[in-house]
């Protein structure tokens, strides 16, 4: 595909994306409506089918955004983009309820844009002559659009004993990043990175009180929309040595915010509705519009490590932690844990086709398998004491790669990822909700060279 039409293909993916991740739900869960809502794992479709993995990636066409030194060793220039689907029933009590969302995930571009050798000493050769000492300096920036949350929530809490009343609980929104990042990677197998995030978005919430009073019903309705804007930074290292046919990379990043802020325009106001059905109201009880706060958006870490067998099995394990203990904002009073995620992935066949294979019209799918355990920022109160919320999730996926020659006999990848993704959480036993859920993620992998000058005119 030339530079053109591979140009335009992008800023067609990405300008409706920045529309479409503002208007969209994709998620149902009441969980949601706690904090900045149900976090994303913000990984790719093809990490997504190894657990989520997001830390130890390396390679010519595969790169994180959750580790911006993972893309230092990346080849071509690639765009990923994806979309997820998802059904499932939320219980409580003797309450069942099923669901269904979906929407764009997440868009991202890649490119290299410096790979070179440069001198770093002098060395003596084999008859004793100095000759310069070279080193290999790889440089790559990417830039892309990804939620870091979703709130999406319709639920209601009744009471007839001590008051006969139903509160009902209605909410949407989320918020999202856009970032840019670069990587240095130096003597092909170290790599340094830094990403840059702007947050953004809408949380939007809307409860409403029914005390049933003989023939009329009085109602506080509480309407309440909050902004955040802010900024994320991280900072990663990959390290990817060999040492006879296996492959070891060793990833980590650290994330913190700065300056991040919200304002909040919230309206409670009572009404009663006679038999007719027809609302009157009868007071606005209160009315504030742009009350402005701080938001202090948790830390975290994440360190993985991947072993590799190219063309036949990679396994990976990885650990992330976030200090939700540390978040606090001025609309809410919750009290948090730190969040605590655990996830191991194995793909056969990675990579399978580097070159041409003898006896093979196109490279073989690739194959992946994972598993993820979350301790989830959420924790309630119980009569034992505070109960946290649990996710376990399974994941399937397979990576079905598109290959094409370039001109210099290299051989350009793309792909297309297919996932599908078990997913449990809470605990009823505990008095929770408890969600299960099956969600598709496709997600595609576009490779091609940009900036290459051409050999022959």
């Amino acid at each position: 595909m030339p530079f053109e039409r591979f140009r335009h293909l992008s800023l067609l993916l990405i300008l409706p994306a920045v529309a479409g991740l503002q208007a969209q739900n994709t998620t149902q869960s009441p969980y949601s409506n706690f904090g900045i809502g149900e976090l994303g794992g913000g990984e790719f479709a093809q990490f997504n089918g190894l657990g989520g993995i997001s830390q130890a990636v390396s390679g010519a066409y595969r790169y994180s955004p959750l580790n911006p030194a993972s893309m230092g060793g990346i080849r071509y220039a690639l765009v990923d983009f994806g979309f997820q689907g998802t059904t499932g029933r939320i219980e409580a009590g003797d309450k069942k309820r099923d669901v269904t969302t979906g929407g764009f995930s997440y868009i991202s571009v890649a490119m290299p844009t410096m790979n070179r050798r440069v001198i770093v000493g002098q060395r003596k050769d084999s008859i004793g002559n100095l000759v310069p000492r070279l080193m290999r300096l790889q440089m790559a920036t990417q830039f892309g659009l990804a939620p870091v949350s979703a709130v999406g929530f319709n639920y209601s809490l009744s009471d007839t004993v001590n008051l006969n009343h139903t509160v009902f609980h209605t909410g949407g929104g989320g918020i999202n990043r856009a970032y840019f990042g670069h990587a240095i990677q130096v003597a092909g197998n170290f790599s340094l990175g830094y990403q840059a995030s702007y947050l953004f978005g809408q949380l939007r919430d809307f409860s409403l009180f029914d005390l049933r009073d003989t023939g009329y019903f009085v109602r506080f309705e509480d309407q309440r929309n909050i902004d955040i804007q802010g900024w994320q930074h991280r900072v990663g290292f990959s390290w990817s040595p060999m040492t006879g046919k296996w492959r070891h990379t060793i990833g980590g990043s650290l994330t913190w915010h700065g300056n991040t802020t919200g304002s909040q325009s919230r309206m409670v106001r009572t009404y009663s509705s006679g038999f007719g059905g027809f609302p009157t109201y009868r007071d606005t009880v209160l009315f504030t519009q742009s009350q402005k706060g701080a938001v202090n958006l948790p830390d975290g870490f994440a360190a993985g490590y991947t072993i590799e067998r190219p063309g036949v099995l990679r396994l990976s394990g990885e650990y992330r932690q976030e200090n939700w203990e540390q978040f606090s904002a001025f609309y809410t009073g919750n009290r948090f844990a730190n969040r605590e995620t655990v996830a191991f992935g194995l793909s056969l066949r990675p990579d399978a086709a580097p070159r041409k294979m003898r006896n093979r019209n196109r490279a073989p799918i690739e194959w992946r398998f994972g598993y993820r355990s979350v301790q989830t920022q959420n924790q309630f109160i119980g009569t034992g004491g505070p109960i946290a919320v649990r996710e376990t999730a399974y994941t399937l996926g397979a990576g079905i790669p598109i290959s094409r020659r370039y001109f210099d006999n290299s051989i350009i990848r793309s792909q297309l990822h297919l996932n599908l993704e078990y997913i449990e959480r809470g605990n009823m036993e505990s008095g929770l909700a408890r969600e299960r859920y099956l969600r598709l993620k496709l997600g595609v992998t576009l490779g091609d060279v940009w900036f290459d000058r051409n050999k022959y005119n």
